[in-house]
């Protein structure tokens, strides 16, 4: 009979039943997923080969298993709480509390085993499209397979018995302790009234501002020189305390204070939109405040994560400009006739340039950064060969004539040694006449190069011809990512390559890499299924309310409006204060702890498609919900119909 009574309610309430097997279909996967990923053989080497990468893996399992249990028990209590009222008809009916939990038990049990079986095929579905589109996006070569594991298996099926045993004993108390009274109004909860705390409401606004202006102050070189003088570790811990205790408290105290202020604007209160989404805004910001804090904190941990590794990916990528300004660059001497140059320049749209270049020890040592580090020696070229190799690699000459030589190139933008004299080889003096950062060799090759005229150079090379050699240099836009031209260079000893460099960069990392990228899509497909149920529960509680707005007077568009308005709200929330405090943490970590010699506009644009790609899932969730409460809604309104005609 139980059984039978199961199939009926099943078909009886399917719109409620698919909410609960869909928000369990989508977080069971995700988690699917995520254990597929680190059970791919390729990526789980990587992962123990990485330190950081592990110490992530194991933290993010934990993570989602709790996220995971702790979602699916809401869901679970959302479901009861709903069938309340039918329990209590059936209390009535002469059924027993035994029976109830048993009646119970079988429908959560039907719900669960169904939504493992598809999320046996959607997780390791959504890690394979997943991974696919991570790879391509960073240029990545790996193969790509859909498998699953009996581990997996095993692992997903344990957490799902654990929610189970959760489940069956809440429902269980829930049951045992309801009278028949409180079955039948167990879902019905009277709307407090919501306290406005006004202190607490600055206060905690107040502490998010000051961790946004500590965060910007790094900006500036004076506020940011201040600021390392107090120390990084004390600010940082002040910034991360200031922003998760503000944010925490905005929640829950500041949004309703600024509500409450836009109310007393009686103008604006009074339009047909505000007097129906204003009175409600409190409450259900005073009903979901841990929830929009957890999703919040989810949103702003996944900006910052992902933005700190898209930052040094991009400042990697485009460092390696600096790193190795030629294509690939040698000592001729290293060559030893295995590189057929003729060959290489006939059919390869490319610039050779030999460039002759001395070593000389100097007194004193040159100083190459501001903190003092020296190095015994310059790396002399003349102005000649420098101007040639600068146009070879299409850059600007940053020098016009003999009177600003001698030049000095350092890796570290310091004007030490600016105005200095230096003795080399106790035979010459030079005095440095300008200073810059825009090398024209890989820092494997010369640290300090030093430009002189075309007369100084001549004379220093006849002086000490033993200390000369010849550093040969291939360019082009074409062969700087070529693995095919790189090769043709691949027996000459210690050949330096922007190929090999680019390839270090991107493989180096790359457990790391596609790891929180992966982890970061699942967060974001987390957070918007969560708001996805979420607004389909609020919906299904609240359907007679938008039927009574029908009632009134109000058009469909209108109300359709009042959804997106209500809707949106409970997007908006986590997405703006993840965006913001993500975007301050990464600033804060930009201007502290990277320096400027990669032009920051490539890592902000690197930055910006980054987040354009996050909005456009978390956008498809809020049009797939909007989509989706308009459904109910207008089903609902059709039935209020229907019943108003008979």
């Amino acid at each position: 009979m139980i059984w039978s009574i199961t199939k009926s309610n099943i078909k009886k309430n399917f719109s409620l039943y698919r909410i609960y097997f869909l928000a369990t279909i989508g977080l069971l996967s995700i988690f699917i997923a995520f254990l597929n990923f680190i059970s791919d053989k390729i990526i789980a080497e990587k992962i123990r080969n990485s330190g950081q990468a592990l110490v992530i893996a194991n933290g993010s399992l934990i993570f989602l298993t709790v996220f995971l249990v702790i979602f699916l028990i809401y869901f679970n209590n959302f479901f009861v709480k709903k069938r309340s009222q039918e329990l209590g008809i059936l209390a009535i009916l002469g059924f027993s509390k035994r029976e109830l939990t048993k009646l119970l038990t079988l429908e959560n049990l039907v719900i669960l085993v169904l939504s493992y079986l598809v999320s046996l095929l959607l997780g390791p579905t959504l890690y394979f499209l997943a991974v696919l589109v991570i790879t391509h996006l960073l240029e990545l070569t790996m193969e790509v397979q859909w498998f699953i594991t009996v581990n997996e298996i095993i692992e997903s099926l344990g957490i799902l018995v654990v929610v189970f045993l959760i489940n069956f004993i809440t429902n269980g108390l829930i049951i045992s302790k309801q009278s028949l009274i409180e079955f039948v109004n167990f879902s019905r909860k009277a709307e407090k009234n919501i306290r406005i705390r006004k202190v607490k409401a600055i206060i905690a606004i107040t502490a998010l501002l000051l961790s946004y202006v500590l965060c910007l102050a790094t900006v500036f070189s004076s506020t940011r020189n201040i600021l390392l003088s107090i120390g990084m570790v004390p600010i940082s811990l002040l910034i991360i305390i200031l922003i998760v205790f503000g944010t925490i408290f905005t929640i829950r105290y500041g949004l309703t204070f600024v509500i409450s202020l836009l109310k007393e604007n009686k103008k604006r209160l009074y339009r047909p939109l505000s007097n129906i989404i204003y009175p409600k805004f409190n409450y259900r910001i005073a009903t979901k405040n841990k929830l929009l804090t957890v999703l919040g904190g989810l949103l702003t941990l996944t900006v910052s994560v992902t933005g700190i590794m898209v930052m040094l990916y991009a400042y990697s990528l485009n460092g390696i400009e600096r790193l190795t300004p030629s294509a690939i660059e040698y000592n001729v001497k290293s060559e030893n006739g295995q590189v057929n140059v003729t060959n290489i320049l006939e059919n390869n749209q490319v610039s050779l340039v030999d460039v002759d270049l001395l070593r000389l020890n100097t007194t004193p040592e040159v100083t190459i950064t501001e903190s003092g580090q020296t190095i015994p020696y310059f790396d002399i070229i003349n102005y000649s060969d420098y101007k040639e190799l600068m146009k070879a690699q299409g850059k600007t000459n940053s020098i016009e004539g003999s009177e600003s030589l001698p030049l000095l190139i350092n890796y570290y933008p310091t004007e030490i040694s600016l105005g200095k004299t230096f003795n080399l080889e106790n035979a010459y003096d030079v005095t440095v006449k300008q200073v810059s950062t825009n090398n024209v060799f890989s820092f494997s090759t010369s640290v300090t190069t030093l430009v002189v005229s075309d007369k100084l150079y001549a004379e220093l090379s006849s002086r000490f011809p033993e200390k000369e050699m010849t550093i040969r240099t291939f360019n082009g836009n074409s062969i700087r990512s070529s693995e095919t031209f790189y090769n043709q260079f691949s027996t000459v000893p210690d050949v330096i390559s922007s190929y090999s460099r680019e390839y270090t960069v991107k493989t180096a990392n790359i457990a790391t890499y596609i790891f929180i990228t992966f982890l970061s899509i699942l967060f974001i497909i987390c957070t918007g299924s969560i708001l996805y149920f979420t607004s389909l529960i609020e919906i299904m509680e609240n359907k007679e309310e938008y039927s009574y707005l029908s009632k009134l007077g109000y058009s469909k568009k209108l109300i359709n409006r009042i959804l997106r308005y209500e809707t949106g709200i409970l997007f908006l929330i986590p997405v703006l204060i993840g965006i913001v405090n993500g975007s301050m943490l990464l600033i804060f970590y930009k201007y502290l702890f990277m320096d400027t010699l990669v032009a920051g506009n490539i890592i902000m644009l690197s930055l910006l498609l980054c987040l354009f790609f996050f909005l456009i899932i978390y956008g498809t969730f809020y049009l797939l919900t909007l989509r989706s409460v308009k459904s109910i809604i207008n089903i609902n309104s059709k039935n209020l119909l229907t019943l108003m005609i008979k």
